[in-house]
């Protein structure tokens, strides 16, 4: 009977230890701010068919970790076209991203005291987001209104893959291929714009 009574104190003291360590043990994963420059091609598929090349387009997002691998953002985009030296297109995306082979950022695990911390070297991934454009392609050639502008709004739904590159604890170099699955049209039939840029640049992890 007493070796029972034993055998059931160290079973509740070792639930008790498990439940413990349980309770302190905690994890931490960094967000990351990113500025970009990027070059490509703005295709238009609407009524009014064009092309035009962009170079030094400018891109910051920001993303925050749900968890090791899945992250929710936000970003700010501008492309260039030199040969009109304006920018046609710009706008807000809502992001999301997969870091398909393990954790994508600095993780910070904190254990009854304990710290420690892991960030790799390579951290590749896939995304999508959408983006809310505000475009503008000078003159409306066919309006009765010679000072009238074509411009607007439409909404693109962009695919994306990339890899993150650890220079140290705080920077990455990061790389991106974006390319537009669905353009959604906007008050203008004319213009449908879709995107296929190339994006270099570094991150900022928090």
């Amino acid at each position: 009977m007493m070796k029972k009574f034993r055998i059931i104190k160290v079973k509740l003291f070792l639930i008790v230890i498990v439940c413990w360590f349980d309770v302190h043990a905690t994890t931490d994963y960094s967000g990351k701010l990113s500025l970009r420059t990027g070059i490509g091609q703005l295709t238009n598929q609407g009524t009014q068919s064009g092309a035009a090349p962009t170079i030094g387009g400018f891109d910051l997002q920001y993303h925050y970790f749900l968890n090791s691998r899945l992250t929710a953002g936000f970003g700010y985009t501008s492309q260039f076209d030199l040969a009109d030296n304006g920018v046609p297109v710009s706008g807000y995306e809502l992001l999301g991203r997969f870091y398909f082979l393990h954790s994508g950022t600095r993780e910070k695990s904190t254990e009854n005291g304990w710290e420690s911390s892991t960030h790799y070297q390579w951290s590749p991934y896939v995304g999508m987001f959408y983006g809310h454009r505000v475009y503008y392609l000078g003159p409306d050639n066919l309006s009765s209104d010679p000072v009238k502008q074509l411009t607007g709004t439409y909404g693109i739904i962009n695919f994306t893959t990339g890899v993150d590159y650890r220079l140290d604890d705080k920077f990455e170099l990061t790389g991106e291929l974006s390319t537009s699955l669905a353009t959604l049209v906007g008050a203008d039939p004319r213009v449908k714009i879709s995107e296929t840029i190339i994006w270099m640049g570094l991150n900022y992890v928090f």
